[in-house]
């Protein structure tokens, strides 16, 4: 399988090679004919290796542009857009209304339901590590994960359920795995910051989680059982290994709408000793109980949606046979949440009005486990009982007005309220925020789309920026050639922990900064998208993108200037990242294709150091690459599915000083590793069908990570937890349909 596998990567990347080729090929010589500045990207060709990858680009865009842009001329076309564009993706992140992909002036990418159901995912972090600028950290001690994208990490990553925010008690992405992944239709990632919509956070860009809707007068009934092993370890319907039930209804007739669900996800935990204690991956279970009603009238439409997370997480330590004591700590997670929206639509005009209310308790129990006297009892040391409570309201509201077929409008308002209380937490604290927002969407001819947007803000506890602005413009060549190009402003407030925010142990002694600044950055995009559709659903996706961000104030753990002891939460650095990413998606008849790759560049914080600037690059530099391939045969309808993606080596510099207090630098290494999955999706009768499959297939489960200063002989290697290896999985799910006339 590995060799079969191989040889299709290499195949498909010759192919992507010879079309880029000879792209380039046609634009070199565009340029050589139609521009003086195709003699300097010529004269370019002999430079380094950096120059001639980075430097030309904007000069290969240009060229692109000239090229199709004369193609287009010859090929000019009543409308846009043709009858295919009834096959393409809707998006509705940031939109007025919900719209095909192509007609967004926003970056996006989608993972739709069929994705999802071919990667019989358990959690989102299953669907998304494989997407090209997303990656995990895996947190042992707490048995929690975080999610990067495109070198900036969860605290900068906004994430969405119907465009309703999530609320994470700290600076990791938790949310993200406490989420009933069978209720999902589809999932939006908007690259770059959307603070003038969705304010704080948005820096890095926006994960928006789309939940299934029912057909109209229709009812149904989903139900699914996965059964799936720890590496090596499994014991079927309970203990060893991962054990997820899940079940939904719901209910469609005339103007009411009603779903019910209920996940249960249980995981074991992996690699314990021979007394099942010391897990390397902690246990972990969930109770994922939501319901949603609906009323629709004529063109307005109420929405009501709840769900509850009752989440343990265990951490059991080794027996101590000194004293034959050992500890027990449990983190327990209870998040009950509501929302409620409203629409309502009028000829040229629609409201849209957003409510919700989140209540997230957070406790950590710890038990001094005597196995001499046979007793529990609860442990004193500092840190080892906590009990958190975070409150959060928002309430936001849009109105859109189309003014004429050229020009719409949008102003919106948004009110966020966030509370925390509990033994870590200075005092009781509360933020206020408020905004004002407003864009416009302006078409002066038919090909070009302009999207301008302000938002304005007032925070109660920081100084907010006190106007964001944002930028977008989208030009379409032709039916199949678009361009887009951003230039954005994002912020993020300083979150209630990193204010207030104070824990000591035998380990930590970290307080809270009430002084901390509000980080922000200024973002540069330009992609484009080619687009050809063919008979039967057959197309031909290629998007080519480069984004340059820089983050001004970043907060981060620092010792603290008057207590060496201490680590306070502080605005560090400023930072940025720049890179180049190329995706290109086939599909003809029962055969699917993807394959991508980005160029990931991330300022080198020991660069900012005056002393060590010469000493290092400005930038690290890592690559990742991803395939996709699915095959349907259409007379058993068995669907074959293999996801492969490849992390480079990842170099980074940080600045210390030596004996002496001189500057010097420290070089991390991690190195470069392979991902694969792959699945067999089989339907068996009306409604039923059974998934089976293996992930990780590389056997991965920890990376080298080396650490050396520079100069030095000696180095520290430290692995990185990635996974518990290579394992398998069966999953039986059956739905049924109905339509009440």
């Amino acid at each position: 399988m590995s060799f079969l596998f191989f040889i299709l990567v290499a195949f498909f990347i010759e192919l992507s090679y010879s079309i880029a080729k000879a792209l380039i090929n046609k634009t070199k010589l565009l340029l050589l004919q139609q521009t003086k500045i195709g003699k300097q990207y010529m004269s370019s060709l002999h430079s380094s290796y950096f120059n001639f990858f980075l430097k030309p680009l904007p000069l290969a865009l240009v060229g692109l542009f000239i090229s199709f842009h004369t193609y287009s001329q010859q090929q000019e076309k009543d409308s846009i857009f043709s009858n295919s564009e009834t096959l393409e993706e809707v998006v509705v992140t940031g939109q007025y209304q919900a719209q095909s992909l192509r007609q967004s002036v926003y970056q996006i990418k989608v993972i739709d339901e069929k994705k999802i159901e071919y990667k019989a995912a358990t959690n989102l972090q299953q669907v998304l590590n494989g997407e090209l600028g997303i990656s995990f950290s895996n947190d042992m001690a707490v048995g929690a994960s975080n999610i990067s994208y495109l070198g900036m990490g969860g605290r900068n990553i906004k994430i969405l359920v119907n465009g309703v925010p999530l609320l994470d008690r700290g600076d990791m992405r938790e949310s993200l795995n406490q989420i009933d992944i069978s209720q999902i239709k589809r999932i939006e990632i908007v690259q770059g910051p959307m603070a003038i919509i969705y304010g704080s956070d948005a820096l890095s860009g926006v994960i928006n989680i789309v939940t299934k809707e029912l057909e109209q007068d229709a009812w149904y009934l989903q139900a699914s059982v996965q059964e799936e092993s720890a590496g090596k370890e499994y014991f079927p319907g309970t203990k060893k290994g991962l054990h997820v039930q899940q079940i939904n209804a719901g209910y469609n007739e005339k103007s009411w709408q009603a779903k019910i669900g209920m996940m249960h996800y249980d995981f074991y935990g992996y690699g314990a000793d021979s007394l099942d204690r010391d897990h390397i991956w902690k246990p972990k279970t969930q109770w994922i109980p939501s319901l949603e009603l609906s009323w629709r009238k004529s063109d307005y439409k109420l929405h009501y949606h709840t769900d509850y997370l009752q989440e343990s997480i265990a951490s059991k330590s080794k027996i101590n046979w000194g004293n034959y004591k050992a500890t027990n700590q449990y983190f327990y997670t209870d998040r009950w949440s509501h929302s409620l929206q409203y629409n309502q639509r009028g000829i040229n005009s629609k409201w849209d009005a957003m409510a919700s209310f989140v209540d997230y308790k957070r406790q950590t129990r710890t038990n001094i486990i005597d196995y001499t006297n046979k007793t529990s009892s609860l442990s004193t040391r500092p840190g080892d009982q906590d009990f958190s409570v975070f409150k959060s309201a928002i309430f936001r509201a849009n109105y859109f007005y189309e003014w004429n077929p050229k020009l719409s409008t949008q102003v919106g308002t948004e009110y966020n309220y966030d509370q925390a209380d509990g033994d870590r937490i200075l005092g009781s604290p509360d933020i206020h925020n408020i905004a004002l927002y407003g864009t416009a969407e302006y078409k002066p001819i038919q090909k070009l789309k302009i999207k301008p947007g302000i938002r304005w803000a007032y925070n109660s506890v920081y100084p907010a920026p006190p106007l964001i602005p944002s930028l977008n413009v989208l030009y379409h060549f032709n039916d199949d050639l678009s361009v887009r190009a951003a230039y954005t402003r994002g912020f993020r407030a300083p979150a209630l922990r990193e204010l207030y925010f104070n824990f000591q142990d035998v380990n930590h002694n970290i307080v809270g900064n009430t002084n901390l600044k509000a980080e922000f950055s200024n973002s540069l995009t330009a992609s484009v998208l080619f687009t050809k559709f063919g008979e039967n659903e057959d197309m031909y996706i290629t998007e080519l993108g480069v984004f340059y961000n820089e983050y001004h104030n970043l907060i981060d753990y620092a010792l603290n200037p008057n207590n060496p002891n201490e680590y306070i939460m502080l605005n560090v650095a400023d930072y940025s990242t720049m890179g180049l990413q190329l995706e290109q998606k086939y599909q003809y008849g029962p055969l699917g294709l993807k394959i991508g790759a980005i160029l990931l560049g991330q300022y080198n914080l020991a660069a900012a150091t005056p002393e060590l600037r010469d000493s290092v690059s400005k930038y690290n530099w890592t690559t990742e690459a991803s395939a996709e391939i699915n095959y349907t045969f259409p007379q058993t309808k068995t669907n074959l599915n293999l996801f492969y993606k490849f992390s480079g080596r990842q170099n980074s510099f940080s600045a210390n000083t030596d004996a002496n207090n001189n500057w010097v630098a420290v070089q991390n290494t991690r190195d470069p590793y392979h991902n694969a999955d792959f699945s067999v999706i089989q339907p068996l009768f009306s409604g039923c069908t059974l998934s089976l499959g293996v992930r990780n297939i590389f056997d991965v489960t920890t990376i080298k990570n080396t650490s050396q200063q520079m100069g030095a002989v000696h180095n520290t290697v430290q692995d990185i937890n990635f996974n518990y290896g290579r394992s398998y999985f069966l999953k039986l799910n059956y739905s049924f349909n109905s339509k009440t006339k």
